[in-house]
Order: C-alpha cells, then sequence, then structure tokens
C-alpha cells in the first residue's frame, strides 16, 4: 500500500467488527482484512489495511475501546511514516452504551459516561458501575 492506514495487534477475528463498526464501507475505500496472522506476542492476531484514509481522534478512541492492543500505522511511499497507539482516557463520555439493561442512562435523559480503571479494561458505568470488557462495547 502506497498511502494509507494499517491497524495491527487487533485481536484474533476481530477485524470485522472493527471494520463494520468504523462504517469503513461507506468511505467507498479500498479495504484489505488478514484474518489470524501469526503473532509471536498473541499468537494470531488481525490486521486491517485501508487505502488513502487516515482516522481522525474518535476514530482512534474507537480503535482502542475495540482492540485494546491495536496499534494503528500510518503509511506513506510504502514505508510506515507514523505509529500511533491510542491510550484509554479516563472517561469515555458520549460515544459508548452501557450494556446493562437497567442502567439509568436506558430510561434517563443523562450523559452517556463509561470510566476505565487508569485507562484499562475492564468498562465501568459511570451511574450503575456494571463492568464490561471490549467485546461488549457498542457506540451511541
Amino acid at each position: 500500500m502506497e498511502t494509507g492506514t494499517m491497524i495491527d495487534h487487533i485481536a484474533f477475528w476481530q477485524a470485522p467488527k472493527v471494520l463494520e463498526t468504523l462504517k469503513l464501507q461507506a468511505l467507498g475505500k479500498p479495504v484489505a482484512m488478514l484474518l489470524g496472522h501469526p503473532s509471536s506476542r498473541y499468537q494470531k492476531k488481525d490486521l486491517l489495511f485501508i487505502d488513502n484514509w487516515e482516522p481522525d481522534s474518535v476514530t482512534e478512541l474507537k480503535v482502542v475501546l475495540l482492540a485494546p492492543y491495536a496499534t494503528i500505522n500510518l503509511i506513506r511511499d510504502f514505508q510506515i511514516e507514523k505509529k500511533i497507539k491510542p491510550e484509554l482516557p479516563e472517561i469515555v463520555e458520549e460515544l459508548m452504551l452501557c450494556p446493562n439493561p437497567r442502567c439509568i442512562t436506558h430510561s434517563e435523559e443523562v450523559p452517556h459516561k463509561i470510566r476505565t480503571k487508569e485507562g484499562r479494561l475492564p468498562f465501568e458505568c459511570y451511574y450503575c458501575v456494571f463492568r464490561y470488557s471490549h467485546d461488549q462495547v457498542k457506540f451511541l
């Protein structure tokens, strides 16, 4: 790929979920997906390659919420120009839904807030303290 983005270190068989959630199909850009690539660190990993595309800061945050160990590599002239390792903020506001159906956020007009413990998993709802992992993430 001459110019674009490679998302590396996605958990095995999670690249389709990342691709669908980021709505990259709507951009009409060429996308390549590599599933189950050997990894010395994780045994197997997935990768996404998106031609002529760079993520914005919200998209970077969505990537790390879905794939906490992912690295975003910006490619120019067939070389990795920049590696981005997005970090989880301690509070994520107005981006994710609490998966607990009894949470106040499903019945009241309150801001959606999710906590991370020092920027790590698991996620925790600000209101009902429900804990969940990256595979339960649903975006607004």
